[in-house]
C-alpha cells in the first residue's frame, strides 16, 4: 500500500543533487541540522521578541526539514512511512511505560 509519505518521499527526491554516497551523507544531514536551525529562528523572534508567531515562515522550513530527513531516509533506504510508524510505536511503548511507572508511584 503506497502511502502519502511514500509519494512525498519519491517525488521529493526529483530535486535531490547530492547524488549518493559519502557526500550525499554529509550534504544531507547537514543540511537537515541547517534547516532545523531556520526552524528555530520565527520561534526564537516570537518567544525572545514577543513577534507574532510568522506560521508562514516556520511551515516552510518545517517543509524544509522533511525533505531532508525524507533524503536521508532514501539513502538509508527506509521509507518515510516505516519511520513514521516506528516512531508511534515508540511513543506508544513509552507512554506505556510512563503509565505503569506513575500507577506504581502512586
Amino acid at each position: 500500500m503506497t502511502t502519502e509519505f511514500d509519494k512525498y518521499q519519491v517525488k521529493a527526491m526529483e530535486y535531490a543533487t547530492a547524488g549518493a554516497g559519502t557526500f550525499a551523507w554529509a550534504c544531507y544531514a547537514l543540511g537537515l541540522l541547517g534547516e532545523v536551525g531556520e526552524v528555530s529562528e520565527p520561534i526564537k523572534k516570537f518567544v525572545q521578541y514577543r513577534r507574532p508567531l510568522d506560521r508562514d515562515t516556520l511551515a516552510k522550513e518545517l517543509g524544509d526539514v522533511l525533505w531532508y530527513v525524507s533524503a536521508l531516509a532514501t539513502l538509508l533506504g527506509v521509507s518515510l512511512a516505516d519511520i513514521a510508524q516506528g516512531n508511534l510505536d515508540k511513543l506508544e511503548q513509552r507512554k506505556r511505560l510512563n503509565d505503569l511507572l506513575a500507577r506504581l508511584r502512586s
